[in-house]
């Protein structure tokens, strides 16, 4: 009998998600919520969360990731993985 792949590591921790509810919007710089740059089928990954207004977040929804990325001159992926290592020094001193 074949095994199943491994499904892939994902990272919840609540204490991150606050980290990234404490920081502004990326792009308007109104207070953020945490939001995820690649979903997991509802099961979201920590360690790719940035800070969007729910104004900015809605409108990525509705132009679509790789159109608002365009518009806006960012790319989320990498900003998230930035905050996420800021966030492990944090905490490993």
């Amino acid at each position: 009998m074949i095994s199943p792949a491994p499904k892939p590591l994902v990272v919840r921790d609540e204490s991150y998600r606050e980290f990234v509810r404490g920081l502004p919007c990326l792009v308007c710089g109104k207070p953020g919520d945490a939001h995820h740059v690649k979903n997991r089928r509802g099961y979201g990954d920590a360690a790719n969360l940035v800070p969007l207004c729910r104004k900015c977040h809605r409108q990525g929804h509705d132009v679509g990731w790789q159109t608002w990325e365009k518009m806006h001159g960012i790319v989320l992926m990498p900003i998230a993985r930035v905050l996420w290592d800021v966030w492990k020094m944090r905490m490993n001193g």
